[in-house]
């Protein structure tokens, strides 16, 4: 090989070589405090071993498919930032492979603008293959159909972003080069980006068994840069013969609806992604809020005969320590006996201010239900022959006995529900400060 490609080639290489090994390094010290950060961020500090544990889990369980998008991201993006290097090496391999050529002549480049706008909207396409595939993965029921989207996603994200620059060189638009490789050459793409994914793959699946630290890191970064210094010489090739067959391009029928295709995935995928995480977002001061009852704040207004309506109030303090305001929207407050659920109903939604502290007065009324009713029957019909306080203490029930009740909030999230106690009557409340 000629020292026109020795020299590009080595560039890319140290320039890949050093963003890899920075990250990994960065990531391999800091992948610990990164996890923890995040996580201290959206739940309370009791809250964040358990939360660790079920982020692993989610991990764990779609472990393949996340490996798969990881290395994607790597191996797509890393690549598309050092853009000018890859068209240098490129163009200078592709005058080596014809330098016994008298009759070819070297295509133009484009202008530095134009070369970001077609790695620009290259990348936009394989967001939206990305987030489409990522969508699947997290479907229930369709984790593996998932996995092999996104074998799919990277094996042909690599061909694009390697065969790509020859064929852009020689005046074939970004919608064009999937028509092309796609139409008339979709074994040789997926094959090329198969057996250049598969080593990167490899050192993915070793970094996520947690085994190797900052080497496992390291390793990765090396295989990495080798293989998409691999990847810029063989897609030139592949490039260079494709681009001698003069292909025909798409027609405005296919560019149109794929164009509409790709934002309107993304429009929809980034959508659902973009709620989800807004709605944590929006969930985190409310899983930080602390939620106290005050003094004697819980008082019951037990069904009569002519009211069959079960009042109680509570009063009960809401800390928000964070820095953004909770909302307390959608919710369910439900009454229970000896942990047996009686009674539901809802709170009238309010906020707190980042920092403060509300006291908040909840008068809450309840329609029994038919085990309500026994025991308040049982209490009452005690109480009108025996005495109403003396009736209270040894009622079947316990009616009338505050530490048999809790008053329990349950708040809906993304991933479930939050269950938030207001009042527990076996516990002593907080004092008057």
């Amino acid at each position: 090989m000629s020292r026109r490609v020795l020299g590009p080639l080595t560039l890319y290489v140290l320039a890949i070589g050093a963003i890899f090994g920075g990250l990994g390094a960065w990531v391999a010290a800091e992948q610990d405090g990164l996890r923890r950060a995040v996580l201290a961020f959206f739940l309370p500090d009791d809250w964040i071993s358990a939360g660790d544990h079920l982020l692993r889990g989610f991990i764990r369980d779609h472990r393949p498919a996340m490996i798969n998008l990881l290395v994607s991201a790597l191996v797509v993006v890393v690549p598309a930032l050092t853009f000018p290097l890859k068209e240098w090496v490129s163009a200078r391999f592709e005058q080596h492979l014809h330098r016994d050529d008298p009759d070819w002549s070297t295509p133009p480049e484009h202008p530095l603008w134009r070369q970001a706008l077609d790695e620009g909207l290259l990348l936009l396409i394989f967001a939206a293959l990305s987030l489409a595939a990522l969508r699947v993965t997290v479907t229930p029921g369709w984790g593996r159909v998932g996995f092999w989207l996104t074998n799919g996603v990277l094996a042909f994200s690599l061909a694009v972003d390697f065969v790509g620059p020859t064929l852009s060189r020689h005046r074939v638009s970004p919608t064009a080069i999937y028509w092309v490789l796609f139409r008339h050459h979709p074994l040789r793409a997926l094959g090329f980006g198969a057996v250049m994914a598969a080593p990167p793959l490899l050192a993915g699946k070793l970094l996520a068994s947690g085994e190797g630290g900052a080497a496992a890191f390291m390793a990765l970064a090396g295989v990495n840069t080798a293989c998409i210094a691999i990847s810029a010489l063989w897609g030139t090739a592949i490039g260079t013969d494709i681009a001698g067959r003069q292909h025909p391009g798409p027609s405005r029928r296919f560019a149109i609806p794929f164009w509409l295709l790709v934002t309107s995935g993304l429009a929809v995928n980034g959508a659902f992604f973009g709620a989800a995480f807004k709605a944590a977002l929006d969930v985190s001061p409310i899983l930080k809020c602390t939620w106290t009852p005050v003094d004697d704040g819980f008082e019951l207004d037990l069904p009569g005969l002519l009211d069959p309506t079960l009042t109680v109030e509570l009063t009960v303090e809401v800390h928000n320590p964070t820095a953004r305001r909770a909302r307390i929207g959608e919710n369910r407050v439900e009454l229970r006996h000896r942990g047996q659920a009686l009674a539901d109903t809802a709170l009238p939604p309010f906020d707190v201010a980042p920092g403060e502290t509300v006291r908040q007065h909840l008068e809450l009324s309840f329609e029994p239900r038919g085990a309500l009713y026994d025991r308040a029957g049982e209490a009452l019909a005690d109480g009108m022959e025996n005495g109403w306080w003396q009736a209270a203490k040894t009622a079947a029930g316990g009616v009338a006995d505050k530490k048999a009740w809790t008053v329990i909030l349950t708040l809906p999230l993304p991933s479930g529900e939050l269950v938030v106690p207001l009042y527990d009557g076996s516990k002593p409340p907080k004092p008057k400060p």
